[in-house]
């Protein structure tokens, strides 16, 4: 979270200079429903909780600089071990993935975290300010 913190930090004042920006970070499934270790979990949930009043606070100095989240649920990312499994074994990712209620059934594309992505740094994306944006198929 520091990290964040300073990153945003270091870019606010050139873009508010620029006089529009965006600031997206990402956070993760994990702070709902407690999937990996305590204190990806911790850091995670700082991180969210960080958009959310930072972004009201860097608001207050230059409202054309929007900052937000996404958490994502688990991403079929090439190489990586939730992909091989759905390639190799996908009962055993079926099984994982109703173990973890994420009721799609099914692993977040890449180009679906894009695609939010690219309307959050469009001006369609004006309003989303401190906005956290859950794409995790319905995960509970």
């Amino acid at each position: 979270t520091e990290v964040a913190i300073e990153l945003s930090n270091k870019v606010f004042p050139l873009m508010s200079e620029f006089g529009w920006g965006r600031i997206i970070h990402f956070g993760s499934l994990s702070t709902k429903i407690g999937i990996n270790s305590l204190p990806y979990i911790v850091a995670k949930s700082a991180l969210m909780s960080f958009v959310k009043f930072g972004a009201n606070r860097y608001a207050v100095i230059d409202s054309k600089i929007v900052m937000s989240a996404i958490a994502p649920g688990p991403i079929s990312v090439p190489g990586k071990y939730l992909n091989k499994i759905e390639s190799e074994a996908p009962e055993k990712l079926l099984n994982w993935l109703l173990e973890n209620q994420i009721p799609t059934k099914r692993l977040v594309r890449i180009e679906e975290v894009i695609n939010l992505i690219t309307f959050l740094i469009s001006e369609n994306g004006d309003y989303m300010n401190g906005s956290v944006i859950e794409i995790d198929g319905g995960a509970i």
